[in-house]
């Protein structure tokens, strides 16, 4: 059963609260409505039951910073990070204010970025490392010093 996207209230994106369901497009994230397909839409993955635990415990002590670490540990080794982010943007969005979830959520954002930046594989040795590199050099100094004392006048 598809849902309108006038139904719903919050972007289907970006999970942002709708002023009002005439709206035609996101003020967050700029999505027309009208064109929002459903089938072409990316998939959110939504918080495991052990993430959904811990982020309850993190709502009930929002100043722990054990509460948050536990929250972001587990949801970064689970790949739910964007969950995660989406978490606190939620509260942002109810507060904008919240020092604690402005700073969980660019918490969120390095982690996610250090993870993108990590190589899958050892980049390989350059090439003036290698073995070949180097006897090219000593062959063509061997060749340049023959031929300078070969065409000596």
């Amino acid at each position: 059963m598809k849902v309108s996207v006038a139904a719903l209230d919050r972007c289907p994106k970006c999970s942002h609260k709708k002023a009002n369901a005439a709206q035609d497009a996101c003020v967050r994230c700029g999505l027309v409505f009208a064109l929002w397909n459903p089938d072409q839409a990316p998939m959110v993955v939504p918080l495991d039951p052990h993430a959904e635990a811990l982020w309850l415990s993190v709502t009930q002590a929002w100043d722990s910073t054990a509460a948050h670490d536990a929250f972001l540990k587990h949801c970064s080794v689970a790949g739910l990070l964007p969950a995660a982010g989406r978490r606190y943007r939620e509260r942002l969005d109810e507060n904008p204010n919240d020092g604690v979830a402005q700073q969980m959520q660019k918490r969120v954002l390095a982690m996610a970025t250090a993870l993108l930046g990590v190589p899958a594989t050892k980049p390989p040795a350059p090439f003036t490392r290698s073995i070949a590199f180097w006897l090219v050099l000593l062959c063509s100094l061997f060749v340049g010093i023959v031929a300078a004392l070969m065409f000596r006048k």
